[in-house]
């Protein structure tokens, strides 16, 4: 039909799409404490004109910050896991990036700590770990105004009760959401952390098809549904589950941690849906991250939006190899290689956050 996609959804709600920056791949040494990481958001939200961003704060990196500190209370094996490195993530596959059952297979022990869904690893955070998070969190509100929206991911696997207290005590610092606090398929945890909380609630990068959207928005759960293009069901669905969700009075934000080709489906998907709040960039550190793909006559993220091209389709015309070929993981062997591996390897599959 020649259109841009966003026309065969309904057309434009909006000029521009609404953004949020996510702190991306900071260096470790600007996350080290809330000042630091304050600092390190904020020059990102003014490089591209943002106005609200996104930092990820578990209770896992506070105990690892402070080994010697009694943040957590659980099993030990779980301890040592959590404070062997100040931002435990299990083992990745340097040759590929992605976690190979064949390279590292302890990485996926069904007993190891990143595995095991909050209700059942006896963790507890204790009244200093609060503490310790409070000093965190304050410092970045601090930097970047007690004003400025902001949401957090990644907040630690915690069980229900003492989830609650936790979100009990960010309350004070006037969050724009908290994320994935619980596994995605638990929503009558979410309902029971929402009556206890008024800290707004944020899930959903986890979940596909808007029948699994439904009973989060149902339970009354969630201030906010948070889809991925890339695993939620593409671009009808997408708008299928904001529409869903406008239905029962909640907020559509959309994750979004990929190429230009994801986020150009993204924003055709916010400039028609009503309750669509904000999508998120989390590149802000890759300055390649548009020259990914050609055809683009304009810059996509102006004074702080998506800006959504006119042109039909997406917008964009292809892949830029040349520009691929800088970024691609080492050992990977070139672009564009057979896939024939995945016939008989593994990789992460993750169910929940």
């Amino acid at each position: 039909y020649q259109v841009p996609v966003y026309q065969m959804l309904g057309g434009r709600y909006r000029d521009t799409v609404p953004m949020y920056c996510d702190l991306g791949k900071a260096p470790m040494e600007q996350r080290a404490n809330g000042t630091d990481k304050g600092r390190a958001l904020l020059e990102r939200m003014k490089r591209f004109g943002f106005t609200m961003g996104k930092i990820t704060l578990s209770v896992e990196e506070i105990q690892g910050f402070f080994p010697d500190e009694p943040i957590l209370s659980g099993p030990k094996r779980y301890l040592d896991q959590i404070i062997r490195t100040p931002e435990y993530r299990p083992a990745t596959n340097a040759a590929t990036g992605l976690m190979s059952v064949v390279d590292k297979p302890m990485s996926f022990r069904k007993d190891d700590y990143n595995w095991i869904m909050a209700p059942y690893n006896l963790m507890h955070v204790t009244e200093h770990g609060l503490d310790r998070y409070e000093e965190h969190l304050r410092a970045v509100r601090d930097v970047i105004g007690w004003q400025t929206p902001l949401a957090i991911d990644h907040l630690g696997h915690l069980e229900l009760d003492d989830m609650k207290r936790l979100l009990q005590r960010l309350e004070k610092y006037n969050l724009m959401w908290v994320e994935d606090v619980m596994p995605c398929t638990m929503p009558d945890a979410y309902r029971e952390l929402r009556r206890a909380t008024s800290t707004p609630l944020a899930c959903g990068e986890d979940l596909t098809y808007v029948e699994n959207f439904e009973p989060l928005c149902q339970s009354g759960g969630v201030a906010v549904v948070h889809p991925d293009i890339c695993s939620a069901g593409g671009i009808a669905e997408s708008k299928k589950i904001g529409d869903m969700a406008q239905k029962h009075h909640v907020a559509m934000a959309m994750h979004m941690c990929e190429t230009p080709v994801a986020a150009l489906a993204t924003g055709h998907v916010g400039l028609c849906t009503e309750n669509f709040a904000a999508m998120e960039f989390n590149a802000p550190d890759d300055p390649d991250w548009q020259q990914l793909v050609t055809g683009l006559k304009q810059p996509l993220i102006q004074e702080g939006s998506f800006v959504v091209p006119e042109q039909p389709g997406l917008g964009a015309d292809n892949f830029n190899d040349e520009v691929l070929k800088e970024h691609l993981w080492p050992n990977s062997g070139g672009l564009w290689q057979s896939t024939e591996q995945w016939d008989k390897e593994r990789s992460y599959d993750r169910l929940w956050s």
